[in-house]
């Protein structure tokens, strides 16, 4: 014979189980992330901001998943020779704060950015950025339909597309696709 305690007590743990399942199936993505947009040519910075980097800490700065840049503090190394291997050869700049600065942005750089700060710890700071071609002048008539592509090979799905006309945004009403 069951008591209504021991119904209580396995409902608590079917909703402990649930979450748990939850939290392990829907928290496995990360979108903690600070964006950057820049075109392509410019130079894009990449800051620690409230992250502070210690004296004896070492930080790694990846590209996907390579190693593009990494600092000792303690022994007053910055390298990001390993860039060259990702095609960021003589286009990285990595001060003694951490940040790390792409010259000469091309498409290829659009992606995420990782800063891992190791010490006793280990913290990081993820960036998205998304590098836009050049924007070329289109000329057409008054009345002619206009196509406009946005060049991007994948869309992911939480992205979002805004189109503008003289710095005003076009309400995607207006859009046909």
């Amino acid at each position: 014979m069951l008591f209504r305690s021991d119904i209580n007590m396995r409902n608590r743990y079917f909703f402990f189980w649930v979450l748990l399942l939850v939290e392990g199936v829907f928290g496995v993505e990360n979108y903690d992330y600070e964006t950057k947009s820049v075109m392509e040519g410019d130079s894009v910075p990449l800051k620690p901001g409230d992250t502070k980097i210690p004296e004896d800490d070492t930080i790694q700065w990846w590209f996907g998943d390579k190693i593009i840049a990494r600092m000792n503090k303690a022994a007053n190394i910055i390298s990001t020779s390993e860039g060259d291997d990702t095609g960021f050869k003589g286009r990285l700049k990595l001060d003694q704060t951490g940040s790390l600065t792409v010259t000469n942005t091309r498409t290829t750089d659009s992606g995420l950015y990782k800063l891992l700060i190791k010490s006793t710890t280990e913290t990081s700071k993820t960036f998205k950025v998304n590098v836009r071609d050049y924007v070329k002048p289109l000329s057409v008539m008054e009345g002619d339909p206009v196509t406009l592509d946005t060049n991007f090979i994948k869309i992911q799905k939480d992205d979002q597309i805004k189109w503008k006309f003289e710095d005003q945004v076009i309400p995607t009403g207006h859009l046909t696709c």
